[in-house]
């Protein structure tokens, strides 16, 4: 039975019908009623001006904030709850290589470690730093995992590397 209520997601609406017979612990209301999923995790310098090169998942060190257990910063990866589409959000200081060479800095957005685009950092030769940032929307499946690879160059964080993502719907 159509309660005649709709529910706003952004400029969509979806229609919720009304099914008596579930009782309120059933999975099929737990999902109806999930908290928002939405993460920020940030990488700090440590001891070192360079935290990752070329060739490395970029991994975290602290969690700003987060709803639910989807983002393992060890890893560096974001594991998709549920099926929806997903907002990413991702930055970075990039400077010269480790022997002081200028180079092109990319970062690579990959989908269960499969490469789906990618940002290149605005490196000028005469400031020697750059900055990578983009933002992605992908439709994931549950279980689909979301990882950042650099790919080339090397980065350092004086400003912190952030990675962000959430569901939109």
């Amino acid at each position: 039975m159509s309660s005649g209520l709709n529910k706003g997601s952004g400029p969509q609406f979806e229609t919720v019908y009304c099914d008596f017979s579930q009782t309120l612990e059933s999975s099929y209301l737990q999902e109806r009623i999930a908290p928002p999923i939405r993460f920020e995790v940030i990488r700090d310098r440590g001891n070192s001006k360079y935290v990752v090169v070329a060739k490395q998942v970029i991994t975290y060190t602290r969690v700003v904030s987060k709803t639910g257990n989807f983002i393992d910063i060890n890893k560096g990866a974001f594991t998709a709850p549920r099926q929806g589409t997903y907002r990413f959000f991702f930055q970075a200081e990039s400077g010269q290589d480790q022997d002081g060479a200028t180079t092109q800095h990319i970062v690579q957005a990959r989908k269960n470690g499969v490469f789906i685009e990618q940002a290149e950092s605005n490196l000028h030769s005469w400031y020697h730093n750059g900055f990578v940032h983009f933002s992605f929307t992908w439709t994931l499946q549950k279980g689909d995992k979301v990882d950042m690879l650099l790919s080339m160059g090397s980065l350092f964080v004086a400003s912190k590397i952030k990675f962000a993502g959430e569901l939109l719907y």
